[in-house]
């Protein structure tokens, strides 16, 4: 795989090539991402991102894993209407063009679902590693209510902006559906959640 035997400096300049403006999140997030992808990759099942933006995170995760299709959920239009949580994100955040996403992901395992989540989701699938940047409560909780039960054990959902003052809707959506489970938090404004 590209990223074996690299040192963690040679692993930073690949994550920031790939995702340079092409993704909001530091670098220790995505490093968490990419540990997380390649872990499970030998793991029968897909990958997924919810919250694609302009796709830096999804090319990262493409080109650090070898077996596994990546399933990508976004409006492409930003956040579909304001969250429900004081405090929140608001409609339209986040939109950006959905044939320069398309353009710079250019691969075939990626599998776009345009549209509103959950509505865009399809039944039959089942993922090994799953990352949630949605934002708003009522997304997090779509994103839980659909992917926990199609988590292959072993598999790991990671959710960003965790416990970040700008979506407080992450955690309290995280406090309703999934109480007694242990959040793990390896970088800031981030959990992973293990089945």
């Amino acid at each position: 795989m590209k990223y074996s035997n690299k040192s963690y400096n040679d692993i930073v300049n690949l994550i920031e090539n790939i995702t340079l403006n092409k993704s909001l999140l530091s670098i220790d997030r995505k490093i968490v991402i990419l540990n997380e992808c390649i872990k499970v990759n030998d793991i029968i099942g897909d990958y997924a991102e919810f919250g694609v933006y302009k796709g830096g995170i999804s090319k990262m995760i493409l080109d650090c894993t070898e077996k596994g299709n990546l399933h990508l959920f976004d409006t492409f239009t930003g956040i579909p209407e304001d969250d429900t949580v004081n405090g929140g994100h608001r409609k339209s955040d986040f939109a950006t063009d959905l044939t320069e996403v398309k353009s710079y992901i250019n691969d075939c395992r990626a599998i776009f679902h345009v549209g509103i989540f959950p509505e865009t989701a399809v039944e039959h699938l089942k993922f090994k590693c799953v990352h949630i940047d949605c934002d708003t409560y009522q997304s997090t909780i779509a994103g839980i209510n659909y992917f926990w039960p199609r988590l292959v054990v072993g598999g790991s959902i990671i959710f960003d902006d965790l416990d970040w003052h700008g979506c407080p809707g992450v955690r309290a959506a995280l406090n309703k559906i999934l109480p007694n489970e242990k959040i793990y938090t390896y970088a800031n404004y981030q959990g992973v959640i293990f089945k």
